[in-house]
């Protein structure tokens, strides 16, 4: 693919973010995805035009765009408005059954089993989920690959989780929310698989306001690998997302289907990584 040259035959990408409020305040997963998105555009000369949920107009501000990258989760009449305004549409951190939809995401059942091989190594027998529901445009539940993988784990290793699997939203409050009614509950698992590393910092914040110690009384892990993870006390152990990479691969797959329009559909999954910090111990 060869970028346009001249201001006038710039190729134009539109990007439409589908969040809630608390989401874009307090998770900074998509803004990352969204920068990585918008710097390689930058790099390649690449005109953008940005919409979200809340404008009241955003169809016209997407009118006339070559290529389009939704970020976030739509259902099958939001898939269809999209593809209407463009052909070339790309669907960022979403999975779907759909055959002729373009889709990246994380991969997210490998991260999960990564993740509790990590903890069952260490000895944790009983183990907590803590997750966020994220809602389609009609209030439907968007399906949640990280739940789905942790229960089916948990039951093919003979692992309590029953007890101490929560669910609310991905955002720091929550995961303190959930981790206080565990507490509460009287009893607590050796370790705790957070969804969201917010969910996680929150999580642990409740533990320290009960004197419960971490690792030596409970072991977290959490996901993403946000910045704040580094600076925890203790350091937090979490899955790393490439986040900006996300983005930039969206773009790229994005403009192959400009160039070429009758390429077959993709979907893809990205790998995350383990990193292993001092919030997890042996049991």
């Amino acid at each position: 693919y060869k970028k346009k040259s001249s201001p006038s035959s710039k190729t134009i990408i539109g990007i439409f973010q589908w969040v809630t409020l608390f989401q874009e305040l307090e998770d900074p997963y998509y803004q990352a995805i969204r920068s990585g998105i918008e710097r390689y555009c930058m790099t390649e000369n690449l005109e953008i035009r940005r919409a979200f949920q809340s404008d009241p107009d955003y169809m016209n501000t997407l009118r006339g765009v070559q290529g389009l990258i939704c970020i976030g989760k739509f259902n099958d009449k939001q898939i269809q408005l999209f593809e209407s305004i463009t052909p070339n549409v790309i669907f960022v951190d979403m999975q779907t059954s759909k055959i002729n939809c373009n889709t990246i995401s994380l991969d997210f059942e490998q991260a999960v089993v990564d993740a509790l091989n990590y903890l069952t190594s260490l000895g944790h027998t009983s183990i907590a989920y803590l997750g966020g529901k994220e809602y389609l445009n009609d209030d439907t539940v968007y399906f949640e690959q990280r739940k789905d993988t942790f229960i089916r784990y948990c039951k093919e290793h003979q692992i309590s989780y029953e007890p101490y699997l929560k669910e609310t939203e991905f955002s720091a409050d929550a995961g303190y929310q959930m981790m206080m009614e565990l507490i509460e509950a009287g009893t607590l698992p050796s370790a705790v698989f957070a969804a969201s590393d917010p969910i996680a910092i929150g999580a642990m914040r409740a533990l320290y306001q009960k004197g419960y110690r971490i690792p030596e009384d409970v072991s977290i892990i959490g996901f993403d690998d946000v910045p704040m993870c580094d600076m925890m006390v203790p350091p937090l152990s979490t899955m790393k997302v490439r986040k900006r990479e996300l983005g930039a691969t969206a773009v790229q797959r994005l403009l192959d289907r400009v160039a070429d329009p009758k390429r077959e559909c993709l979907k893809m999954c990205m790998a995350t990584k383990l990193v292993k910090r001092q919030s997890v111990s042996k049991r």
